[in-house]
């Protein structure tokens, strides 16, 4: 599940959460839901298995990613919904899934992940794609955002090496974070880009970057 916050400015203070998931029937299917203040609005039918992964709102307006599970065929279909309304992204001929929105002057960025012999790692700007792995090579990218028109992605690449690369794509320029590492969460405050991730050998377990400095916890 994932949680967001929003408040109101009036008399007195209201906070609102805002939670996104799925609910699992009896059959074993389950379907996508969003929660406001424990509230529960089912997304997608009883007779179509989703799920929803992330939320966003910009302006009262909210924005969930996720994908739903084509009962004809097992195909998963990546979706995301804007105040409800469902809008396809895939027709379901390959594995993605939305795990990231966000969204600027209403502009809407999704990441994704596509599955087919290799990894591809890319994410749409009102549902046109944009690739971030030009080469034949695994990549993923686990989180997305936007700030002064800027798009920052986050995730990992495999390189010739067969080595793993925490990376930072800004504008489709990627950047190694460090080596044997994942990046998997990107928030910025001004000036500062913060990266979390997660350093896979040595024994340790996470590590951070601050404008590329890495830092280790």
């Amino acid at each position: 599940m994932l949680f967001i916050i929003a408040c109101k400015k009036d008399k007195q203070q209201k906070t609102d959460v805002y939670t996104v998931g799925y609910r699992k029937i009896d059959d074993g299917e389950f379907y996508a839901t969003l929660w406001k203040n424990n509230e529960e609005t089912r997304l997608t039918p009883l007779i179509q298995s989703a799920r929803a992964t992330c939320i966003t709102i910009e302006n009262d307006d909210i924005y969930i990613g996720g994908y739903t599970l084509n009962t004809s065929d097992d195909e998963i279909v990546a979706k995301y919904w804007k105040n409800g309304i469902e809008t396809s992204l895939t027709d379901g001929t390959y594995l993605a899934v939305v795990n990231s929105i966000a969204v600027s002057n209403g502009d809407v960025y999704m990441r994704k992940n596509i599955k087919k012999c290799n990894s591809k790692a890319i994410y749409w700007k009102n549902g046109v794609i944009n690739n971030l792995n030009k080469m034949i090579l695994s990549v993923e990218v686990n989180d997305i955002n936007i700030h002064n028109g800027n798009v920052y992605c986050v995730g990992y690449k495999v390189n010739g090496s067969d080595v793993q690369e925490a990376r930072l794509w800004i504008n489709n320029t990627s950047t190694t974070l460090a080596e044997n590492a994942s990046a998997y969460s990107i928030l910025i405050n001004g000036n500062d880009i913060y990266v979390a991730g997660q350093a896979l050998f040595n024994d340790v377990p996470t590590a951070d970057w601050k404008e590329m400095e890495y830092r280790l916890f």
